[in-house]
């Protein structure tokens, strides 16, 4: 793993940064969509953590059930906007309040460890709880931290979650998943 020295940004960032660029699915959330139905669940109900635009929710089949949350205000505006059909709401990845009730059984938490007090925030999520979070192989002038290999996802995590699995997806992207301890 490797820390970059630079510090968390705040909401205006991504505020800025979420008008100026384009949000779509991304091959990363198609992988993480086929991790999660291979996990044969009855129902599948998701907490996406740091939604942004809610581009996941597009990705997932309609019959899941969602709920994300974003910082960034302009993202959730967006995202109400775009998937009406869905539930966003303004919160920050640190309040544990966000992420009552449980009523889900699948987090998603894609591109936004590497933005925080990653461990802080996993000390957040429930126990029992299926846990599917991607994180960058490359350093950006947002990341206080990125990973160049699986090693370096076990090494960080392994203390935090019980990790079953860490694969690369794409050129620049792991996917790791687990249950909290």
């Amino acid at each position: 793993m490797k820390i970059t020295g630079i510090t968390e940004k705040g909401a205006e960032y991504y505020d800025d940064l979420f008008n100026r660029v384009p949000q779509n699915i991304v091959p990363r959330q198609r992988v993480v969509v086929n991790r999660i139905q291979a996990l044969n669940l009855d129902k599948v109900s998701i907490l996406d953590v740091g939604c942004g635009c809610g581009t996941f929710a597009e990705a997932i089949p309609k019959d899941w059930n969602y709920r994300g949350f974003d910082f960034s205000s302009v993202a959730i505006a967006k995202a109400k906007e775009k998937y009406s059909d869905r539930k966003f709401q303004v919160g920050s990845v640190y309040d544990p309040q966000i992420y009552l009730p449980v009523d889900y059984n699948v987090i998603v938490c894609g591109q936004v460890l590497e933005h925080t007090d990653d461990l802080k925030v996993l000390e957040l999520f429930p126990k029992n709880v299926h846990i599917f979070v991607t994180v960058p192989t490359f350093s950006d002038p947002s990341h206080i931290r990125y990973f160049e290999n699986v090693t370096d996802i076990y090494n960080r995590y392994s203390g935090s979650l019980d990790l079953q699995q860490a694969e690369h997806i794409c050129t620049n992207q792991i996917l790791f998943r687990g249950i909290k301890h």
